[in-house]
């Protein structure tokens, strides 16, 4: 009997050691903080190993580089790849709004005012 209870005790100081520990690791460790409950959130949410896909125009235009660099850069810093589409409309406006492509993400051209009024953008 005595030694359960010293067990019981013993499990309640180490689960309540846990909980003080991860309320202070914000201000203790906030990079380590923050790269637990990103990774946690993206496990949860069920996106994990999803690649998200962007729009990025053609292939031969400076937008399509910037993706390539930006996969990269993502795949190297996080982990993440992004799945790079070449698409023929320009500003690619169209092509994040269209609900049968089904972009996550696309290069748009900023000084288009289609854009700018376009809802969800």
């Amino acid at each position: 009997m005595r030694g359960g209870r010293a067990v019981w005790v013993a499990v309640a100081v180490a689960v309540a050691s846990v909980i003080v520990v991860a309320g202070l690791l914000q201000f203790l460790a906030p990079e380590l903080a923050y790269d637990l409950k990103d990774r946690s959130a993206e496990v949860l949410s069920g996106n994990r190993g999803r690649k998200f896909r962007i729009a990025l125009g053609s292939k031969t235009g400076s937008s399509y580089r910037v993706g390539t660099i930006l996969n990269r850069y993502l795949l190297s810093k996080s982990g993440y790849e992004l799945e790079l589409v070449s698409t023929a409309s320009p500003g690619n406006t169209g092509a994040l709004l269209d609900p049968n492509q089904q972009f996550d993400l696309a290069t748009i051209n900023s000084a288009d005012d289609e854009a700018a009024k376009a809802d969800g953008v």
